[in-house]
């Protein structure tokens, strides 16, 4: 969160303070106890003083005059380093022209729309010049606006980033492969290792009070939510010869490879990360869920081919009804075919038209997101004391910390022997899975366990 969300938020907490102070006594048919009135006049300001309120409007005024200024900085350092000289202006998709010999022989897999192919081109050529060094491929790209810009000033060290139009494409596939991305609430993590989101702790407490007695005063608390960028890195192997010709298959496929690779392991930290050097520290629902998160199915209970719709009805009365919350299922496909699909088309008045197109992907009256590193198997696979899946709001109890875009960098010398490049793909993120529940109360986000017996 950045500082004119901290102070907008610090505002409204103040407004909310003064607004519970007027209506107490607006009930209770007063006027502000001496007490009372000294609050309101410190936050809404008196004649003597300003007030807190018109204090922090003006930090925010500041601050979205920064902003502006950066932005400012910042678009006029994108046009001197994007940007070729002479050629002011965006990528224009209109001059990008697929050579004949370069164009596709069939379908894309990570590129669609009207510009899906001279999108797969411009990808290919940008792996071409960062792989092999290919002028010819690095020039084209000038031509058309992308420039390859390193990270250091040697590729071996650090890598060359992803242009502004490959790097969108590399994030909405590993959004649309992935949940860690699409459903978290996604925060910028902006310069440093670390990033701290404010979050609400706790909020006012409503108290009788006796006539004439004095109340019982109650704040907002606020705590933080820790996150830390760690790095993730896909390594891998390519020829040293790569044709201009296969320039639509090679952006096409090595775009598609690095954004499936990405969200897998975003997920499967998400899902069962369990701190660990293999998860980059991070901690995952399965090893966070505090116990009352977590309805477990009754005794004996332990396949997919056991499992009732009860503990189903249970999580749905379970998850607390938090203002705004939008809960979800996530299991995994063979959960979804094996219980939820099973259970629906138990529950009669099945036609021939049912058993041809399936049920729709929700359950219960709630949407079903499908993760494959969740709890897998069929209808007898022993799964006893395994959680096999989730059911609540993911934007409302995990942040996923965006530190910066892929960079890619190669080595040759890995490979030398057999003529082939190292290919490196690196980003950096953090997930942290806060509104855990307690010992004895439910979270935003309800674990559905299998029995242990």
């Amino acid at each position: 969160m950045n500082k004119i969300q901290m102070l907008r938020e610090e505002r409204d907490a103040l407004a909310a303070k003064v607004e519970a102070l007027t209506i107490l006594a607006q009930e209770e048919e007063r006027d502000f106890s001496e007490e009372e009135q000294a609050q309101v006049d410190a936050i809404i300001g008196s004649d003597e003083d300003a007030g807190e309120l018109a204090s922090i409007n003006a930090k925010i005024k500041r601050e979205e005059r920064l902003d502006e200024i950066r932005r400012d900085i910042a678009a006029s350092r994108a046009v001197q380093t994007i940007q070729p000289k002479n050629e002011p202006g965006d990528v224009n998709m209109k001059n990008v022209v697929v050579p004949a010999k370069a164009k596709s022989r069939g379908a894309l897999a990570s590129f669609d729309g009207q510009d899906a192919e001279k999108e797969a081109y411009l990808a290919g050529l940008f792996y071409q010049a960062a792989f092999t060094g290919n002028e010819a491929a690095s020039n084209k790209l000038g031509d058309f606006g992308i420039q390859m810009a390193q990270t250091t000033g040697d590729n071996t060290k650090g890598g060359f980033l992803v242009p502004d139009i490959l790097e969108a494409r590399l994030i909405r596939l590993v959004e649309e492969y992935g949940v860690a991305r699409r459903e978290c609430r996604v925060m910028p993590m902006g310069v440093g290792g670390t990033f701290s989101v404010p979050r609400r702790a706790g909020g006012y407490t409503a108290y009788f009070v006796g006539e004439n007695a004095a109340g019982t005063e109650s704040d907002l608390t606020f705590d933080q939510i820790q996150l830390e960028a760690k790095k993730m890195m896909v390594l891998s192997r390519w020829s040293s010869e790569l044709p201009e010709d296969a320039a639509v298959q090679l952006g096409d496929l090595i775009t598609q490879e690095i954004a499936y690779a990405f969200a897998n392991k975003e997920d499967d930290c998400l899902f069962n990360g369990d701190g660990t050097s293999t998860y980059g520290g991070i901690v995952g629902w399965e090893n966070a869920v505090a116990a009352g998160s977590i309805v477990t199915t009754a005794s004996g209970v332990d396949t997919f081919g056991e499992i009732t719709i009860a503990t189903f009805e249970e999580a749905i009365g379970d998850l607390p009804k938090y203002p705004g919350i939008s809960p979800k299922w996530y299991v995994h496909q063979s959960c979804w075919a094996n219980v939820m699909q099973r259970l629906a088309m138990a529950a009669g008045g099945n036609t021939v038209a049912n058993y041809e197109g399936g049920v729709g992907m929700s359950f219960l009256g709630y949407p079903v997101v499908v993760s494959q590193v969740l709890q897998s198997g069929g209808p007898s696979t022993d799964i006893s004391g395994n959680i096999f899946g989730y059911f609540g709001d993911m934007g409302m109890s995990t942040t996923f910390g965006d530190k910066r875009g892929v960079t890619v960098a190669t080595d040759s010398s890995i490979y030398f022997t057999s003529d082939a490049i190292a290919l490196k793909a690196t980003e950096r993120f953090d997930i942290n899975c806060h509104e855990r529940g307690t010992a004895s109360a439910a979270g935003p986000m309800i674990a559905l366990k299998a029995n242990a017996s």
